[in-house]
């Protein structure tokens, strides 16, 4: 019995007790104390009391109220409107249950946000450390599963969705052992085209590299197709992809920890790995740039493949790149296109492959 009881005057009430375990009613008996009621018995004995901070309005109706207490099952049941006036005086701030599980909620979103807010800024932090420690070799077959994804994400439902017409794969083969030699980096790369009409171009871990068949379609010069491909190598020598997985990685446990379950599917996993920081898309157009210039290709294609991105943006038609979002992290395709341009005076004109070749290339989906 609460050590107020002397103060205040005890109030008794009949009232209805369910214990949330059975559906067994029990008649019992309610005494009022200063900071909690008891809940007595037909033998008088104590069966539960509850703090009157904890007790919150279920319902009411038909003359009765019905009470709940946190973390139990059990109800608590006043057959009169004098019993729960009196229960209000003594706890004029016992709410409904609407109010209290609103107010949760709110505290909920608050304390997600916050973790969301906390997690935005210090996992990329810690992904750069981790990234460090991972092998080599670990990283390769990380990007070998993610390859093995994206090639079922884009597959067709009766035919392959990998472009490998004979010619048109030896040209690109030429062009990335070609392109190789002067990035420098501790993968090889291995590039192969999804035939689908997406404008894009992808770095897995560990060098598996993606172009799909709308961005060849789309490039007018085998140097334009170049610098996208040396960009991407950048990607890959910088481990851009691996920081991802880590990001991913660690959103995905702090997804966990708060909804439960897998909430971030193969499909989310992929797009937060593609997604770089404006810095390291930067850092690539700059390590692109210096690659074509060091293999004596000329940087004019990939002005102009930026040139075009910035038409594309500036009529109002949405990203060159057809996927979602892809380029919100990008640096802004005119700064991309001045980029180009400042070094293409001092740049070779050479071309990444033959007319010849650039012709195989183009069909290698065999359109």
């Amino acid at each position: 019995m609460p050590l107020m009881s002397a103060v205040y005057k005890v109030q008794t009430f009949d009232a209805t007790y369910y214990d949330g375990r059975t559906a067994v009613r029990h008649d019992v008996t309610v005494q009022l104390y200063a900071e909690a009621l008891d809940i007595l018995g037909a033998d008088g004995q104590v069966i539960e009391q509850w703090p009157y901070q904890a007790i919150s309005l279920s319902d009411q109706g038909g003359g009765t109220t019905r009470l709940v207490v946190e973390d139990s099952e059990a109800r608590l049941v006043l057959s009169s409107s004098e019993a729960f006036q009196a229960l209000k005086n003594r706890a004029p701030n016992i709410d409904s249950q609407k109010q209290r599980t609103l107010r949760n909620m709110g505290l909920s979103v608050l304390v997600t946000v916050g973790l969301i807010g906390v997690a935005y800024v210090s996992i990329p932090v810690m992904a750069s450390a981790v990234v460090a420690m991972i092998p080599y070799e670990t990283e390769k077959n990380i990007g070998e599963g993610y390859a093995k994804d994206m090639q079922a994400l884009f597959s067709k439902t009766k035919a392959p969705n990998q472009c490998t017409e004979d010619a048109g794969v030896q040209a690109l083969n030429t062009m990335v052992t070609y392109l190789s030699a002067y990035s420098s980096g501790p993968f090889g790369y291995q590039v192969d085209v999804l035939d689908n009409t997406m404008v894009n171009a992808m770095a897995l871990p560990g060098g598996h590299m993606f172009i799909f068949r709308g961005l060849i379609d789309k490039a007018e010069s085998s140097d334009e197709l170049a610098g996208v491909l040396a960009h991407e190598m950048a990607h890959v020598n910088h481990r851009h992809g691996m920081h991802g997985v880590v990001r991913s990685f660690g959103f995905q446990m702090l997804s966990d920890m708060m909804f439960g379950g897998n909430v971030m599917g193969n499909l989310s996993n992929i797009m937060m790995m593609m997604s770089h920081s404006r810095e390291a898309e930067r850092q690539a157009d700059i390590d692109a740039i210096e690659t074509l210039r060091r293999a004596n290709i000329s940087t004019a294609g990939i002005a102009r493949f930026f040139e075009r991105l910035k038409d594309k943006e500036d009529e109002g038609k949405g990203s060159f790149f057809k996927m979602p979002n892809m380029l919100s992290s990008h640096p802004s395709s005119d700064v991309r296109e001045a980029l180009a341009r400042e070094v293409q005076s001092t740049s070779s004109t050479g071309w990444a492959l033959s007319e010849a070749q650039w012709k195989n290339l183009k069909a290698i989906c065999g359109k």
